[in-house]
């Protein structure tokens, strides 16, 4: 072992006073390498050797660029490794459109990915809630709906099931493996889906603003402008738990990864922590420097300690939960625009926000706040408002619905 060290210290001199005579000799230095000698360390970039004890280098390898992280020797042959020299990472600066979905003839308000990360289902004011293959672009479920003014949809952790609310104040749950052959003549007349309507004497008494099924098909909680959220027993069709103390309508909520907690914002400006199983308030935001006008949109980070909100006046601010402090807020568009949704990615390094007007789609980096991230093609980016957007849970693929009538899907 002794005489492999000696042998390995006695090459990494001979490298050193060759690539010191080569840059002295052209003074400039060799690309590919970038080699400092100093203490007991050396430094590489864009080169990696492997050498022999015996033979001399063996091979080399290029491509990264850093400093030597670590070493390790046999007793054949010794490899020198480089790491990059910064763990700071750039994100993509392009984000590529995949495919454009069409088939609604009205104004796209909600959409939503299934869990396997192929379907989403999206609702319109056309009167249809239409399920979509992300993969194809087929359409593979039309469902008419019993109100034309729906604002939310979404897609239920079994893929089995969907549901729709709006200004009818219900929310309705639709069966997505009952078959048309097998409902009477009226129900067809009616519907291709067996529709579950819930409605209670004690539930919302104004519009539906979201509706997500909690962890399974057996219970949904729903938001609405009556300033309530309802937490709902499918099977029993009646409200199992009310979330009662925003002053004003309830625009959006989020949950947790775990789903025990809940974040709300609406036209009070006050974001709210809920806890499911206490049916109770756990956190309010007021001693921070909240958004100065409505909540439009609320999404969880993907750890669970931190969310992010959507104000009518174009801010996004991210707040820490453990802390309970306010980590940042960004205006990237100005005054004169609105931000209506938005959606952290897998990694919550970016938050991809939809606006009421130009530049309508947008990618924040949340660390250095900023919005370098460009949408390609620029002609593929919506026309109109993007009222809804949401990234599959494998974070491979984001879908924006827009005022345009389009689903559009990048990558």
């Amino acid at each position: 072992m002794r005489s492999l060290k000696l042998a390995l210290q006695d090459e990494a001199r001979t490298l050193l006073k060759k690539i010191k005579d080569e840059k002295e000799h052209t003074g400039k230095q060799p690309r590919g390498q970038n080699v400092t000698g100093g203490g007991n360390g050396v430094s590489f970039s864009s080169k990696l050797e492997e050498f022999s004890s015996s033979r001399g280098p063996k091979s080399a390898m290029s491509g990264n660029r850093g400093f030597l992280g670590s070493a390790a020797g046999s007793n054949r042959h010794y490899s020198v490794v480089a790491l990059n020299s910064s763990c700071r990472l750039k994100p993509r600066s392009r984000i590529k459109h995949a495919s454009t979905l069409k088939g609604h003839i009205a104004k796209v308000y909600s959409m939503h990915w299934a869990s396997d990360c192929r379907r989403l289902v999206s609702a319109a004011q056309d009167g249809r809630l239409i399920v979509w293959d992300g993969h194809t672009s087929n359409k593979e479920h039309a469902i008419a709906l019993r109100c034309d003014w729906v604002m939310t949809c979404t897609y239920s952790q079994s893929n089995r099931m969907v549901a729709s609310g709006g200004l009818d104040n219900t929310v309705s749950v639709y069966n997505l493996e009952t078959r048309f052959s097998d409902l009477t003549d009226k129900d067809q007349a009616k519907t291709p889906h067996k529709s579950l309507s819930v409605y209670s004497p004690c539930g919302h008494t104004a519009f539906i603003s979201r509706a997500r099924f909690v962890n399974s098909d057996y219970e949904l909680l729903s938001s609405s402008g009556d300033g309530k959220c309802i937490l709902w027993d499918l099977v029993d069709q009646t409200p199992k738990t009310e979330f009662v103390g925003h002053k004003s309508d309830v625009s959006s909520f989020a949950f947790s990864p775990d789903f025990r907690l809940f974040v709300t914002g609406g036209g009070d400006c006050i974001p709210r922590l809920w806890d499911l199983r206490m049916g109770q308030t756990v956190r309010l935001f007021t001693d921070l420097e909240s958004p100065k006008q409505d909540i439009n949109d609320v999404a969880y980070f993907p750890n669970g300690y931190a969310f992010a909100t959507a104000s009518e006046d174009s801010s996004v601010s991210l707040f820490d939960i453990r802390s309970n402090a306010q980590i940042s807020k960004s205006d990237e568009t100005g005054a004169g625009n609105s931000a209506c949704t938005l959606a952290f990615s897998k990694s919550g390094r970016l938050v991809f926000v939809g606006y009421s007007s130009s530049p309508y789609l947008a990618a924040i980096d949340i660390i250095n706040h900023s919005t370098h991230i460009n949408f390609s093609p620029a002609s593929r980016v919506h026309t109109s408002r993007v009222s809804s957007l949401g990234v599959t849970d494998d974070g491979y693929a984001l879908c924006t619905a827009s005022w345009d009538g389009t689903l559009r899907i990048w990558a």
